[in-house]
């Protein structure tokens, strides 16, 4: 290596010392860590509304959140004034070392052009700038360390509120309306598998879980018309293709599938014969879990919205035989249903 070419080696040296004491410089404010701080403490303080919106919205289940928001607010109040005491205290003994290793880097300026005196600083300031580095990755993950189970629990808890109110979103814009007293669990973007392979031409749409059905709208964009095999022309298809009380799901079986093992199913055996789906981004094991707990009536239990008993006396007094014809009901009566229409002769029955 050349004599210029060693200048220019220990020139860039120096140039990455200062650029990364430079970003240490804003670090040792543990800005970062503040804003992070803040940013938990506003997701705390907006649960209580994100609750209270989805009980508008009609989501009856999570009893528990509630008083879990209340107990988690109750709980950083605490947390953070011991968190703002550590971040002031750190901060403070991070700016003395700053101004130590500050008088290292600034000294290398004065001998960028002096081949053996660079040599003999760089060690001192470099070591200075690694040590320095060093404390304030410390110092911001001891930080996080006060606070970091409280924000696991704050996190499964937004996640839950995230993927509700995406379901009632997609509530809002169907096709359908639930019953009286019917309530949405959860929903998943998802494609019904109609043949033994998924094809381009099975319908893509929201499958919807709730208390009593399970529902799955069709909602895409349709090819209408081709010109050498390129689209000119579409049509927006919206409409409830399938719906199925839970009562008469048998069974409920969760499937990974594909190349990677990466791809959701699930298969429902039914009444009327089986039906699959491709779960969008959700996991299959959870919806399988959840088909059942809802069919087996123990979100009834997890309730946050309670029904009147009249509603419930109604479907269990609800007759089983037509009084027209004699022929017995096979259709299970939902909750919330006000009359029950007979297969056989079509007879109304108000309930």
């Amino acid at each position: 290596m050349t004599t210029e070419e060693a200048k220019q080696a220990l020139v860039s040296e120096i140039d990455s010392l200062e650029s990364n004491f430079r970003d240490l410089h804003a670090r040792v404010q543990l800005a970062a860590v503040r804003d992070q701080v803040e940013d938990f403490q506003n997701q705390i303080n907006n649960l209580p509304g994100r609750i209270q919106s989805t009980r508008t919205r009609g989501y009856a289940f999570g009893k528990e959140f509630e008083s879990q928001a209340k107990d988690y607010a109750r709980r950083w109040r605490s947390t953070h004034t011991t968190v703002a005491r550590k971040i002031e205290s750190e901060s403070t003994s991070l700016q003395s070392s700053l101004r130590s290793t500050e008088s290292k880097v600034n000294a290398l300026r004065s001998v960028r052009g002096n081949l053996s005196a660079a040599r003999a600083r760089i060690p001192s300031a470099k070591s200075a700038v690694e040590d320095l580095e060093s404390k304030v990755s410390a110092a911001e993950e001891a930080i996080r360390g006060m606070y970091d189970s409280m924000q696991n629990d704050i996190y499964e808890i937004s996640r839950k509120l995230d993927r509700i109110e995406w379901a009632l979103d997609e509530l809002d814009e169907a096709t359908f309306s639930l019953i009286a007293t019917e309530s949405v669990i959860m929903a998943v973007e998802a494609v019904m598998v109609e043949g033994a392979k998924e094809d381009k031409k099975d319908p893509k749409g929201v499958l919807f879980l709730t208390d009593q059905r399970l529902l799955f709208e069709q909602k895409q964009e349709i090819a209408t018309k081709k010109v050498l095999f390129v689209t000119t022309e579409k049509e927006t298809v919206h409409k409830l293709y399938f719906e199925n009380p839970l009562a008469s799901v048998h069974e409920v079986e969760a499937e990974h599938k594909g190349f990677m093992k990466n791809e959701d199913h699930i298969e429902l055996k039914l009444d009327v014969g089986t039906r699959n789906f491709h779960l969008d981004g959700q996991d299959c094991d959870l919806w399988a879990a959840q088909i059942k707990r809802a069919r087996d009536g123990e979100y009834d239990q997890d309730r946050a919205i309670e029904i009147e008993q009249e509603v419930l006396d109604k479907v269990k007094e609800a007759p089983t035989i037509c009084p027209q014809c004699g022929g017995q009901f096979s259709q299970p009566v939902l909750r919330g249903q006000d009359s029950i229409n007979c297969e056989y002769c079509g007879h109304i029955v108000r309930l």
